[in-house]
């Protein structure tokens, strides 16, 4: 091949080297046949790539209000344990919800992120059956408690919609 035969060629897909491109992709700028490129002039590397993103931040989304009350509530446990040690052994539960937010950080999953959205409103539940007869503060308490874990619930959703579109991306 000469050099004028070089520049005078058809730029060729990234993925099938045998197919002419129709054009540069938007986000990497490697060319695409038809098969591969979408709507939106991006090569499938790069739609995938975008899905993943996507699906990560929506995971940390989650992760992070799964962690917002099992921490404030391990706190509690904490400083409760100096006056009542058997107070800090009912709050171990709490440490469920707690690793599966930081599993959850680290690998988008949407079972764990149910799992962890579920067991923290559960044992908020039963925070508020302990509160009902006690103070109003402490029924207050577990609301403020409440709302991370109850907007993790659109998070899940979300998350469990995304997963379901790239399930052949994450197989592979």
């Amino acid at each position: 091949m000469t050099l004028d035969d070089w520049f005078d060629s058809e730029a060729k897909c990234l993925l099938h080297g045998a197919v002419d491109g129709v054009g540069p992709c938007a986000r990497c700028g490697s060319f695409a046949c038809p098969r591969c490129v979408d709507g939106h002039g991006r090569c499938e590397p790069c739609q995938r790539r975008e899905g993943l993103d996507a699906c990560e931040r929506t995971a940390r989304g989650v992760a992070w209000k799964l962690c917002v009350a099992p921490t404030a509530a391990l706190l509690g446990a904490s400083v409760a344990a100096k006056t009542n040690p058997t107070a800090a052994l009912a709050l171990l539960p709490w440490l469920v919800p707690l690793a599966l937010g930081f599993v959850v950080w680290r690998r988008p999953n949407p079972a764990l992120a149910w799992l962890g959205t579920l067991t923290c409103c559960g044992l908020l539940a039963v925070r508020v059956h302990a509160a009902w007869g006690g103070a109003g503060w402490a029924l207050a308490d577990v609301w403020l408690l409440a709302m991370p874990s109850v907007a993790a619930l659109g998070g899940c959703v979300e998350l469990s919609r995304q997963h379901r579109a790239l399930r052949w991306v994450l197989a592979a």
